[in-house]
């Protein structure tokens, strides 16, 4: 599951700018002795024996009873592209009572406030209800442990579909998105068991009389249901060794795999198998995969890489564990909490069948893992294995890191949902560390992993500077927190480089060279492969070299001002976190399909270029500025994944219709469109109710249009040529 702070994020948001007056005042929050009783006044109160987390159109940010750090902020931060918040619930428990009265902890609740505003500024909004909501099932520690703690946000239903008219989004009747194209996020375990028993009444491999007895039950009747019958069936299975399935079987079992992982997985990046696919040098693997909610798709990839490599993968063992069997936290003990399944590798159907079964039996219990417990269990089952993989979860607290030194062999950890601006979770560090293992990512092999150690052995941080590693705070395993050394001189711009050889820093991240009249870049500039910042506007430069492609962390890219024809598609591919990207001032005419796909891209300035065409399909979720303006565009296209939008510039080129699709920009305040040959404006601008300006000079619009525009937008300031 997905726990570690979005640190990224924060870089951009921390500094929380609001437009108007919000619920709450900010500077307020920093004072709770003085703010507290205020504040707890101003929020509706309900109680409740527990809080349903089950309910559906709700993202779930925990935290602990007494804790104010949110674990899984991308719940929220994942969709609310597509969903508009309506209320915020702040979920405590009613405990301890003392002297027959509950008292609020006014600091704990103004910085559980400040923190959710940090990682989304928009909840502070007057017209979103926020409630306070205390759980009453708690008469000691125990029954507390077993509650929800943290944020709740209600939102309204999915905004994706083009064609959902306004009348359907209130009514809740809009068209759900197909799973492919929602992005990835944590998953709640209870909710994919409810699909996955969804799936199973209406398949062809159930037998007529287990769908009979499906039908008609509650989710949970149909969950105990199914799992009895995967667990019946698990060792009925008949032997089906690898070398004697057919091409057209392993043709089916991709087609039942690749099933598997749309509806479970959704749409994530290809981590294991390309870690499998560059590490063929393992023998007689034994793969351990965390098998909860967000590591579905990630651990169907064993399976489906095991069939695409039949006759040469190395893996003979495969053991899946869920955290417990539905087992709750009081009931859970270090080194025996279960649910732990395996079964030798050569049986694809029996693989298939396991899968299901492990994630029917699990569902259950709270943050942490028990990934330990489950190498040591997989190590004792199949002795005579050879390297050891565990498929583990990046956002995720490792349990029973108490039981490390058990382990007598290298561990290999393929890390799934690693992203450089988060870091890597320090504990997988040191399992891979202490047993001589190694890292993996998507893109990187480490097998040599670095830290700092005291005289006495004891693990107190890292210094590798292959990998970023995050600051850990998974307190529940008891273990040490080692934190990476963060040193002043990685945030120092270095605006020459005479001044960046000097100083003999070889990790430089920020580098600003504009106006040095470069006519190629130096190569010098490709030393610096983790550089976050790259400034080489004004400059002289015709084309950018392959070696750019070297800068995989690069966030703020700045290029305005050269003689660029062309973006070099690979390189493109390569800057996956790109925030900051300006291409201004160039001459480049055509863009690669990759530019829309950019997930984390919030600016993007390509104005005074020659561009004929945007790419087909624009996925940028967090593009809030874009400016395009004297260019050659006659056509746009689907902007309903623009949904952070807040200005657009698309004055000066050869627009003759706007697209209905711009409805979906619904956070749009500056839309520029003059200078252009638009004659109509869509009647779906109506749905802009946060447009502030409205740009229409420079276009041949008769003036019963632009009345028209006027009433459709009665709060937007709309220029025109009078």
């Amino acid at each position: 599951m997905r726990f570690l702070r979005f640190l990224f994020l924060l870089v951009f948001v921390w500094p929380i700018v609001l437009m108007g007056q919000g619920k709450f005042d900010l500077q307020r929050l920093n004072h709770p002795s003085s703010y507290g009783k205020e504040l707890q006044s101003m929020l509706p109160t309900i109680e409740v024996y527990e809080f349903d987390t089950s309910a559906k159109k709700q993202a779930l940010i925990p935290n602990g009873l007494r804790s104010s750090k949110y674990l899984k902020e991308e719940n929220w931060l994942g969709i609310k592209g597509e969903v508009d918040a309506v209320r915020v619930d702040l979920v405590f428990s009613k405990y301890p009572i003392r002297n027959g009265k509950y008292t609020m902890q006014y600091g704990l609740l103004c910085n559980r406030i400040k923190r959710l505003l940090q990682i989304d500024p928009e909840l502070n909004d007057p017209e979103i209800e926020w409630r306070l909501v205390l759980q009453t099932h708690c008469e000691n520690d125990d029954q507390v442990d077993q509650l929800y703690h943290g944020a709740v946000i209600h939102y309204h239903p999915e905004l994706i579909d083009d064609d959902a008219s306004i009348e359907e989004v209130q009514t809740g009747t809009s068209i759900e998105p197909e799973i492919s194209e929602v992005p990835f996020q944590e998953q709640d375990d209870s909710k994919q068991l409810f699909d996955l028993v969804d799936e199973a009444e209406n398949s062809e491999e159930l037998p007529e009389e287990v769908k009979k007895e499906l039908r008609g039950k509650s989710p949970k009747e149909k969950q105990e249901v199914l799992e009895s019958y995967l667990e019946s069936v698990q060792n009925q299975i008949p032997e089906e060794p690898r070398s004697t399935l057919s091409p057209n079987r392993v043709k089916q079992y991709k087609k039942d795999i690749k099933n598997f992982q749309l509806v479970f997985g959704g749409n994530i990046d290809p981590t294991v198998s390309s870690v499998l696919d560059r590490n063929k040098q393992w023998k007689d693997v034994l793969v351990v995969a965390d098998w909860t909610g967000s590591m579905y798709g990630y651990g169907a990839q064993v399976l489906e890489w095991h069939l695409d490599h039949l006759d040469e993968s190395g893996v003979e063992n495969l053991v899946l564990f869920n955290d417990g069997d539905k087992k709750q936290t009081g009931d859970k003990e270090m080194g025996s909490t279960g649910g732990i399944y395996s079964e030798k590798a050569d049986n694809v159907k029996r693989l298939f069948n396991l899968y299901k079964l492990v994630m029917a039996k699990g569902s259950g219990g709270d943050i942490p893992e028990n990934d330990i417990e489950a190498l040591l269990t997989g190590i004792n089952r199949f002795p005579e294995s050879g390297d050891v993989v565990l498929i583990a979860d990046n956002y995720a607290c490792v349990r029973d890191l108490k039981l490390l030194p058990r382990i007598d062999r290298p561990v290999h950890v393929i890390l799934c949902g690693y992203n450089p601006m988060v870091g890597v979770n320090p504990q997988y560090m040191e399992i891979a560390f202490r047993t001589g293992g190694s890292i993996h990512t998507l893109e990187k092999d480490i097998y040599d992993v670095q830290v700092e150690l005291t005289t006495e052995g004891d693990l107190v941080g890292y210094n590798d500077p292959r990998i970023a590693v995050t600051d850990s705070y998974c307190d529940n395993s008891g273990a040490p927190r080692p934190k990476r050394r963060r040193s002043s001189t990685l945030q120092k711009t270095y605006t020459s480089l005479e001044e960046a050889k000097a100083s003999g820093n070889k990790y430089i991240v920020h580098l600003e060279l504009k106006e040095k009249n470069y006519t190629k870049i130096p190569g010098q500039v490709f030393k610096y492969s983790r550089l976050n910042t790259l400034d080489l506007g004004k400059n002289e430069l015709t084309s950018l070299p392959g070696s750019m492609k070297k800068f995989t962390f690069i966030r703020t890219l700045k290029l305005n001002n050269n003689h660029l024809t062309e973006i070099p598609e690979k390189a493109l591919v390569n800057w996956k976190y790109l925030v900051h990207f300006d291409l201004s001032n160039n001459e480049i005419t055509q863009l690669p399909d990759a530019l829309g796909q950019k997930q984390f891209l919030q600016y993007l300035n390509l104005s005074s270029n020659q561009i004929q065409e945007l790419p087909e399909s624009l996925n940028m979720r967090k593009l809030q500025y874009c400016y395009l303006a004297y260019n050659d565009l006659q056509n746009l296209p689907k902007m309903n994944r623009l949904r952070r939008l807040i200005e657009l510039d698309l004055s000066h080129n050869q627009l003759k219709e706007l697209t209905p699709t711009i409805k979906s920009l619904r956070k749009l305040q500056v839309l520029d469109l003059s200078n252009n040959e638009i004659t109509q404006i869509p009647d779906e601008i109506k749905y802009l109710t946060r447009l502030k300006v409205l740009n229409l000079k420079g276009n041949p619009l008769s003036l019963e249009e632009v009345e028209k525009v006027k009433q459709l937008l009665p709060n937007t300031q709309v220029r025109f040529d009078a």
